[in-house]
């Protein structure tokens, strides 16, 4: 799933099957800040580590905001 920007809402993934997905390279020092905060901060009811006032999701436009 990908967060659709405008709507701020779950949607599939552009071009692909129902169950594909798409990897995306992590780097390590980016997965150890990630792990970190998921630690310090924790997640949400639904896994999410990252949520807005508005929103349970991140659209592109949100950290622009920021």
């Amino acid at each position: 799933m990908q967060i659709e920007g405008k709507t701020r809402q779950r949607s599939p993934l552009k071009h692909r099957r129902a169950g594909d997905f798409r990897k995306v390279p992590l780097p390590a020092t980016v997965r150890e800040s990630l792990l970190s905060y998921a630690h310090d901060v924790g997640a949400d009811q639904n896994g999410f580590l990252l949520r807005t006032q508005r929103s349970a999701y991140w659209a592109d436009t949100t950290l622009d905001y920021q």
